[in-house]
């Protein structure tokens, strides 16, 4: 195989896996990505957070779909309680969980997308990517580079 074609094909796994995180949430994937923004977080800084399908703990920032609610979006907000009902929520900086809101129902399997594993600015996350992306490709580079000498 060429070296170029070599090159070429460890670039496009590498943009393949970064492509697979963040289709996570159209392809039903256990684990994603999403960007929350507004303040109800405690933050109007966007933020970036990695997520997996895990079962959520009082305590945790959870994504949920909220379509059809008074949210209407995905919607990250941490577990204040769980019932028989399902998880209740709030946004860190709200005054009230978010089923006290019309129409906003305890967050259930069905809505649940997943458990937050890490959350940062997009700053932080274009930062952690572009470095990410960069060790992939010189490790792949100098792989193909010493598989290429002669023993």
């Amino acid at each position: 195989m060429r070296n170029r074609t070599k090159y070429a094909l460890a670039a496009a796994g590498c943009l393949f896996v970064f492509a697979w995180v963040l289709a996570a949430p159209a392809l039903q994937l256990p684990i994603g990505a999403t960007v929350a923004t507004g303040g109800s977080m405690g933050t109007e800084t966007p933020q970036f957070q990695l997520w997996a399908d895990t079962e959520p703990a009082v305590g945790d920032i959870v994504v949920f779909d909220a379509h059809g609610t008074a949210y209407d979006a995905y919607t990250s907000h941490r577990v204040v309680d769980e019932t028989d009902r399902g998880y209740i929520t709030k946004g860190d900086a709200n005054s009230i969980p978010d089923q006290e809101l019309e129409s906003v129902e305890p967050v259930t399997d069905e809505t649940l997308v997943g458990t937050v594993l890490v959350s940062i600015t997009l700053n932080q996350a274009f930062y952690a990517v572009s470095t990410l992306a960069t060790i992939c490709m010189f490790s792949t580079v100098a792989t193909l580079r010493t598989s290429e000498r002669p023993v």
